[in-house]
């Protein structure tokens, strides 16, 4: 006898069935895509404001505690491209504009960005060393960036007030990321791209006030 009540899916049933099924895999997958691009976001985030936290407290605390003469950033060099000022016995030298690597630097890109080392005295022609080749640095240099990293902006200056000479202003700013990540002569991170995830940009501003002259 054949069993004429047997139930099952018809062919659009089943159709229906995997199409909302797709639909659902799809939004589980562009939602972890967008919590991904999120996490990453905000590792680049985390990673370049400390580093700008870290080179603003060392400069600030070289000011803060040498004792010493302070310079006022000039541009040094045979390079024509590095700059460089002094902290008392610390001195600072940095480019640029040019992204830190670790091998092989390419066009916008250079071995070290900036760098401080231990000198006897900082004037003139010693305020700073070449920071575009790889064995132009001191034995005592050590590199403040990290990599990928590019200082887009350095400034430090005298605050000017009667009768005091021991208050500074410094503002550094720092952006992470590859020249096709960034706009506004890369000072900032693209939004409208590919990858945007792996760009962030942080600027710190202080006043610094020698605590011992």
């Amino acid at each position: 006898m054949i069993n004429r009540n047997q139930k099952g899916f018809t062919i659009i049933e089943l159709m229906i069935a995997s199409s909302v099924f797709a639909i659902v895999l799809i939004l589980i997958s562009m939602g972890l895509i967008q919590v991904g691009r999120l996490f990453y976001k905000g590792i680049s985030i985390t990673n370049t404001q400390e580093v700008a936290r870290i080179v603003t407290d060392d400069i600030s605390d070289a000011i803060r505690f040498s004792g010493q003469s302070v310079t006022t950033p000039i541009a040094v060099g045979t390079d024509g491209l590095s700059q460089g000022f002094c902290a008392g016995n610390k001195r600072y030298s940095y480019i640029l504009d040019r992204q830190l690597v670790d091998a092989s630097p390419g066009a916008g890109q250079s071995l070290h960005v900036l760098v401080v080392d231990e000198v006897n005295s900082c004037n003139g022609s010693t305020q700073a060393q070449s920071v575009t080749g790889s064995g132009a640095l001191t034995t005592t240099s050590r590199e403040l960036m990290g990599l990928r990293m590019r200082l887009a902006g350095l400034s430090l200056q005298p605050v000017i007030l009667p009768d005091r000479s021991d208050i500074y202003t410094l503002t550094i700013r720092i952006v992470f990321g590859d020249a096709d990540l960034l706009v506004s002569g890369n000072q900032n991170c693209r939004t409208d791209t590919a990858g945007s995830q792996f760009c962030s940009a942080a600027e710190l501003s202080t006043t610094i006030q020698k605590r011992i002259e």
